[in-house]
């Protein structure tokens, strides 16, 4: 995954347009490069989620804990807002049904 110098030249919808669509492909070891790209993007809304993977998700949840934001996420029929994060088994869990509806 490489990041585009001019991602921050794009409107809101591209960049959402842009995240969603990697979300799809972050595997471990990018995260870092998927992490920077999230800080520049603005995450209100709903974030669609649909066929991302764990360690995608895990990036998404780990960034708004940290910056304390209300994250609304869909997976195609099911959404969730996310106010308060859990941790360890719990966090596990939510990423499980939130990437295989799992719960």
């Amino acid at each position: 995954m490489t990041l585009d110098p001019h991602f921050s030249d794009l409107g809101i919808d591209e960049k959402s347009r842009v995240v969603e669509s990697l979300g799809l492909t972050v595997q471990e070891g990018q995260g870092a490069r998927f992490e920077k790209l999230l800080r520049q993007t603005n995450l209100s809304g709903t974030i669609n989620v649909t066929d991302w993977t764990p360690e995608a998700v895990l990036i998404l949840l780990t960034i708004g804990q940290e910056e304390e934001i209300v994250l609304s996420l869909r997976n195609k029929d099911r959404y969730y807002t996310i106010v308060k994060y859990p941790e360890g088994p719990l966090l596990s869990a939510l990423i499980r049904s939130i990437v295989l509806g799992e719960w």
